[in-house]
């Protein structure tokens, strides 16, 4: 009699081996045997002939499986390598299976880049799984990390404290000098001189500053024009000193006038060119 189909009731407990599953659910298949006690030796995917401890390239989410054939080589999977490594059992099946055991591995997505694998009984037995995406050391640019990413958690310790120690300094720095203060900042009296003003223009002797608000900082250094005095708005009154102490030459193409009496002091000089006057009222 041929048997054309079996339901699941008619299948024996414990019948169905992992090798008898259906291989579309799983991305990759490698036998295991030995060399001796110095290697694994894999046969399957990806791999020409058997090749003593390759480096097999896994991806996250992907199911693998692994038939020992190699004797008495139990094969455990470990996220530390060498002999006495830790056993990396997240996703793992029949992990440190020996002769006859499948071991199955579903890579989970928070898996390490790197993972090992390692007979428990032999040292040098042993070999690398290469996560597929893993990320190289250095490999990520600034450019690839979204704004507001990064946690203090992923902080070096030495970059958390400098920013500990500098918000104190910033929040509760206490200023001494031309500017004080631990809050509220006070700059000290008569600290303020002509270079810190924001001028529209540079200083000349005898000019005053004046309110200009079209020109840089609103302030402009400008002659002072002469002009009679007064009472309230009254400009009636042309007033001058009545001493001159200071050398004094007359503008060139110009006159000028003073009312007198005035005192010239010794070592003062007025000096009046040919084509000036200078009149004396």
């Amino acid at each position: 009699m041929t048997l054309t189909q079996v339901t699941t009731n008619g299948i024996k407990d414990g019948a169905v081996a992992t090798a008898d599953l259906n291989a579309d659910v799983v991305d990759g298949t490698w036998t295991l045997g030995a060399s001796g006690t110095n290697y694994y030796t894999f046969t399957g995917d990806g791999l020409t002939g058997a090749v003593n401890n390759p480096e097999i390239n896994l991806v996250r989410g992907n199911t693998y499986r692994f038939v020992n054939s190699s004797g008495g080589h139990p094969f455990q999977i470990q996220s530390t390598a060498g002999a006495g490594g830790s056993a990396y059992n997240t996703g793992v099946t029949n992990n440190g299976g020996g002769n006859g055991t499948t071991i199955i591995i579903e890579v989970p997505q928070d898996s390490p880049d790197l993972l090992y694998y390692q007979c428990t009984s032999h040292a040098s037995m042993g070999g690398t799984f290469k996560i597929a995406g893993s990320v190289s050391d250095g490999s990520i640019s600034t450019a690839k990390i979204a704004d507001d990413a990064v946690t203090t958690d992923k902080l070096a310790n030495s970059i958390n404290s400098e920013i500990t120690a500098n918000t104190a300094k910033t929040t509760n720095a206490t200023h001494t000098g031309e500017v004080t203060g631990s809050t509220a900042l006070t700059i000290a009296d008569d600290v303020v001189d002509e270079a810190n003003l924001k001028v529209s223009n540079s200083p000349v002797n005898g000019y005053f500053l004046s309110a200009q608000s079209g020109n840089t900082g609103g302030m402009t250094w400008a002659v002072v024009e002469a002009g009679a005095k007064g009472g309230g708005s009254d400009q009636i009154f042309w007033e001058n000193d009545t001493t001159i102490t200071t050398s004094y030459t007359i503008t060139n193409n110009k006159n000028a006038g003073t009312f007198g009496p005035v005192t010239v002091n010794s070592g003062a000089v007025v000096t009046v060119g040919s084509g000036e006057t200078w009149t004396i009222i």
